[in-house]
């Protein structure tokens, strides 16, 4: 970038309008700025950069301080640069936000800020913003980067090589393009924390499957399952553990059953026992019926023989009355197992019931959530070119408000006009009258003043004598005499007409002079008008001031065409606004979506957990329900009441039978008749019935009870080994299927973290040098030696600069810190021990290096000028002489040096020179 042409108006110390040819300093070389202090040599530095970035080159001086306070009110605060790059010529205008006087009326008006960059090509990029990023792409560099490589400024020498490593970081990624190395960082950095977050909710479900294993707090793997639910146990081991909980659980399982299956053979053997001794038993007891029949009235046997058998032969369905009643009796135990496994098969549905109402909850609220990001997502799609049109619109609304400003001041100055031209119109036919007037008493006057002095002529006569001179013309002869007229005025009279005469000329000459005062002013306010017209409606409009109808219509026009600009300028301020509405909705979506996308992910995760644990109810349900079925299938009746009412029922029908049977055997005991056979029978059965059957009927009966009791514990531990086998069975599954993905995601994540420490420069116990901050080093190292190729000249071979080998922090990111190396005393120390001198020539070295490096690396950007402010007074003379060398050096054949000081040593070494001299009225500007 080389600067051809700068012209600075009302800018700095500079009133009026100054064209610098920089052309004229040629395209190689140095050349010196000087002139008297405060002239403003540094202002040029301060055109130069404002024009390209729209800032002053110093931290020190802003924007609304660069208007020129010797400028006139009505001269444009501006500055036009030519530049060429690449070999072709490309044109900036630019100017200050600033306030001036109108020029319409007495008040503030204030410009807005403004830029335009023109191609080669032709084409125009407009807007302080647009044209300052269209530099920045073009030269590849931006403000403060040119302040430091390019335009070394008063103030701003010093921090290049005074900068902390970041600064330096972020100077090297402008110019050398590495923020591709940084991004690929950051991107490791996402990576990383992503696979992490998904490793971490792998883990968290094999911890729940693990949580849903099932072991009995008695069994010898509860110690090791307690340490597996903590996490202390490996999953492989955990795994293991399962099979094992499975196979212990499997092996009881089969022993329950086969205990099962041996007490249920004991108890058909002892119900077998039972019903003999039973049998035995009623024998007994109608032993004792018929011995009380033989002690009874015998007298009615024959007649009560034939009821007695009749009643005999239904002793058998007594006995199958009773057989029945047993089995029912046997059953009831059942029933309880049912009633008890209803219970816990309802509690089971209303867990059941409750997490799936939570599964449906969660799938819903998951699913609402997923439509609401989609929705925002959608909605951020629409604002994507939210705010582009904002700068535009602005620009739109400022002219807009220009343009209503002038056809404001336009009707005004149109309304004063008629206003005027009404006025003139009167003093006009004021003034014919007024002249009228005198015209009418000039001719009286004259008249009685030409009576008058015929007047005195006759008093003058009547003292003539002849033969004496007359007084008026010295005749001696009087041939004529005047006579005095009786009609003639009184000198009184006359004074009076004449005093009248000269008020009325006075008062016409007034009425002139205001008439010719109010015309040359409308004159003036016609230019005026002339002039806004062409600035509001176009250089071929002009106002028809011959007829008051157009003139009023026209005026009507100028008022609708205000109000109509107002319209317009309120829609424009619409559209301002719902652009910033846009711009804050883009915000908060923005800000919205990745709180949503995290509760999408989390809304998932407790959909899976909740399905799992409703699966697992179902389970358990069903094993509940399949225990019932099992049951039911073996009993005769639906309920325990159906069971009971049955039993009343039969004991009621033995009862009636029974009592046939013994009134039948009652009164054949009462038959002496049949004594014997009864005594007969009676030895019969005596030898039927054994002498222990009743307590041999207790032990067999509390035999069977117990029996059953162990059976029932028996098969309720058999139903909960069930359950847990069915549960550790799917949770083994689980753990198996996460188990692998979540080893896959821990080998990916430690291959990725490993990659990432290293490109961010954060392994243990080595220097924190990050991928980008390597790859600038090597571009730094490039520069330090092209550096010292000039500062090891000029300190008379003293001082080198050096990076910095090693950080004295590990903890820091380090690579880019600079020393010095005293060669007088071989130490290496800080670059902020240097000297003021020193320091400006290390500065130097250190500007021109860079400015060498980018030149020969920095892909594509050309920096043909520099620019040094400042800075050469604080060395001696010789190493002065050994600078500008440096700096001659420097510029060689193709590069223009320019430097800015009022050294007068300087004056005499550099023969190209801009000189900057200051007055009253402003500065100005000479090439030589």
């Amino acid at each position: 970038m080389r600067p051809v042409r700068l012209k600075m108006t009302a800018f700095g110390p500079y009133a009026g309008c100054v064209d610098i040819d920089m052309d004229k300093l040629g395209k190689d070389g140095v050349y010196l700025i000087t002139g008297d202090t405060g002239a403003g040599k540094t202002t040029i530095f301060d055109a130069l950069t404002f024009a390209l970035y729209g800032e002053a080159s110093g931290s020190s001086r802003i924007n609304s301080e660069l208007r020129s306070k010797y400028a006139d009110d009505l001269t444009p605060t501006e500055v036009q640069m030519d530049f060429e790059y690449g070999n072709e010529i490309y044109k900036i205008t630019r100017n200050p936000k600033y306030d001036r006087k109108s020029k319409r009326s007495d008040g503030i008006v204030s410009v807005p800020a403004y830029a335009e960059i023109t191609y080669p090509d032709g084409h125009c990029v407009k807007g302080s913003a647009a044209v300052t990023n269209a530099v920045k792409q073009l030269l590849g560099i931006d403000k403060k980067q040119f302040t430091q490589i390019v335009m070394l400024a008063q103030g701003e020498f010093m921090k290049l090589l005074l900068a902390k490593p970041q600064e330096r970081q972020d100077i090297f990624r402008q110019i050398f393009k590495t923020e591709y190395f940084q991004m690929f960082q950051e991107a490791l950095k996402a990576e990383v924390k992503n696979v992490k977050t998904e490793y971490r909710i792998s883990s968290e479900k094999i911890s729940q499957y693990i949580g849903g294993i099932l072991c009995p707090d008695d069994s010898k793997f509860h110690i090791r399952l307690r340490s597996a639910r903590s996490g202390e146990m490996p999953v492989p081991d955990v795994m293991e553990l399962v099979s094992e909980l499975i196979e212990n659980d499997s092996i009881i399982e089969s022993q329950k059953s086969k205990a099962i299956e041996a007490f249920d053979a004991e108890l058909e053997k002892l119900n077998n026992e039972i019903g003999k001794i039973d049998e035995a038993l009623k024998t007994a007891a109608e032993l004792e019926e018929t011995e009380k029949l033989r002690n009874a009235e015998l007298l009615e046997h024959e007649r009560l023989k034939e009821v007695y058998e009749t009643a005999k032969e239904k002793q058998p369905e007594i006995e199958k009355i009773d057989r029945e009643i047993t089995l029912i009796e046997s059953e009831f135990d059942s029933y309880e197992k049912i009633d008890d496994l209803l219970t816990r098969r309802k509690n089971s549905e209303k867990n059941e019931k409750r997490l799936k109402k939570d599964a449906d909850d969660s799938e819903k609220e998951r699913e609402n959530s997923a439509l609401q990001l989609e929705h925002y997502r959608n909605e951020l799609k629409t604002l994507e070119n939210a705010g582009e049109q904002k700068a535009k619109l602005e620009h739109e609304l400022e002219l807009q408000i220009i343009h209503i400003n002038s056809v404001k001041s336009l009707v005004s100055q149109l309304e004063q006009y008629e206003r005027e031209s009404v006025s003139l119109a009167g003093i006009r036919k004021e003034y014919i009258s007024a002249a009228d007037k005198e015209s009418k008493l000039s001719r009286e006057y004259d008249e009685m003043n030409r009576r008058f002095l015929d007047q005195q002529a006759g008093i003058l006569a009547g003292t003539l004598v002849d033969g004496e001179k007359c007084p008026v013309c010295g005749s001696c002869v009087h041939p004529f005499p005047a006579r005095i007229s009786c009609s003639a005025p009184t000198e009184e009279q006359l004074k009076q007409t004449e005093k009248k005469l000269k008020n009325a000329r006075e008062k016409s000459s007034e009425l002139s002079l205001k008439a010719a005062e109010l015309s040359s002013k409308i004159s003036s306010l016609k230019e005026i008008i002339s002039k806004s017209v062409a600035e509001c409606c176009g250089e071929n409009n002009c106002i028809p001031y011959e007829n008051n109808d157009d003139f009023r219509e026209f005026t009507e026009n100028s008022v609708r065409e205000l109000e109509k600009s107002k319209e317009r300028a309120d829609n424009i301020q619409k559209d301002i606004e719902n652009e910033e509405k846009r711009i804050l909705r883009k915000s908060e979506i923005t800000a919205v979506i990745p709180e949503l996308e995290c509760r999408n992910k989390e809304l998932s995760v407790t959909c899976s957990e909740t399905a799992g644990k409703l699966a697992a109810a179902g389970v358990i349900t069903a094993e509940l329900s399949a225990q019932i079925d099992d049951i039911r299938k073996n009993l005769r009746f639906p309920t325990i009441k159906k069971a009971s009412e049955h039993k009343n029922k039969l004991t009621k029908n033995k009862k009636l039978i029974a009592e046939n049977l013994a009134k039948a055997e009652e009164d054949y005991r009462k038959c002496s008749e049949k004594l014997q056979s009864l005594e007969a029978k009676i030895t019969f059965l005596c030898e039927k019935v054994p002498h222990n059957a009743v307590e041999t009927a207790k032990e067999k009966n509390a035999l069977r009870e117990c029996r059953i009791r162990q059976r029932k514990a028996v098969f309720e531990e058999l139903t909960d080994i069930h359950t847990r086998i069915s549960a550790n069975k799917i949770a083994l599954k689980n753990i198996a299927n996460e188990s692998e993905h979540s080893a896959a995601l821990e080998k990916k994540h430690i291959m990725l973290k490993d990659l990432s420490d290293t490109a961010n420069g954060q392994i243990n116990g080595k220097e924190k040098i990050m991928l980008e901050t390597y790859v600038q080093m090597a571009y730094f190292e490039r520069i330090i030696a092209r550096a010292n190729y000039r500062f090891n000249i000029m300190t008379s071979g003293r001082y080198d600069l050096i990076r910095r080998g090693e950080s004295s922090d590990l903890r820091s990111q380090s690579g880019l810190e600079l020393n010095i190396v005293d060669h007088y005393n071989g130490k290496i120390r800080s670059v902020n021990t240097l000297s003021g001198g020193e320091s400006f020539l290390a500065s130097l070295s250190l500007a021109l290096g860079l400015s060498e490096e980018v030149q020969s690396t920095a892909g594509g950007i050309r920096l043909d000028t520099m620019f040094v402010d400042e800075g050469f007074g604080s060395l001696d003379e010789d190493t002065l002489s050994i600078a500008v060398s440096s700096v001659q050096n420097l510029a060689g054949k193709n590069r223009l040096v320019g430097i800015i000081s009022h050294v007068g040593e300087l004056r005499n070494r550099i023969e190209k020179q801009i000189i900057v001299r200051k007055n009253n009225d402003g500065s100005i500007v000479t090439v030589n």
